[in-house]
């Protein structure tokens, strides 16, 4: 959960420019303090009754939701055209590798290694197929 809230602050920073941009850090700060206010909220009520795991979803809550409303405010005050389809489309695979590496979590640690390797493999060949393109335009 640690590492979901991670990859999600992650992509909040990432959505976060358009409020840089237009000079409108206000609603940066709004946001932020939205999301101190839900972590705040969570850990004082679901510590005591989950435990320390409670204060990882609480981190999860917060930052998905300061990207939800980022996403949301960016796109009325300065619109970024997403591929969401092609965001989409890995977020699945991901997911789906992931399941798939969970279900293999019961085989003994070679075989597994390996099929967690071919897993990953399996994504990285695909991502480089689809993204030929960019990624030779990276290099013009």
């Amino acid at each position: 959960m640690v590492l979901l809230a991670n990859l999600l602050l992650g992509i909040f920073f990432n959505l976060s420019i358009w409020y840089k941009l237009n000079d409108l850090t206000k609603f940066g700060a709004m946001i932020t303090i939205m999301g101190a206010v839900i972590t705040f909220l969570l850990n004082w009520f679901l510590i005591p009754v989950f435990g320390y795991i409670a204060s990882a979803w609480a981190h999860v809550a917060c930052y998905g939701s300061m990207v939800l409303v980022s996403w949301l405010l960016g796109r009325k005050y300065y619109r970024i055209p997403y591929q969401l389809n092609k965001i989409g489309m890995y977020v699945l695979m991901a997911f789906l590798i992931f399941v798939a590496a969970s279900l293999a979590g019961k085989i003994d640690i070679f075989p597994r290694m390996i099929f967690n390797s071919v897993l990953l493999a399996g994504f990285i060949i695909i991502v480089i197929l689809r993204e030929r393109k960019n990624i030779i335009n990276l290099n013009s």
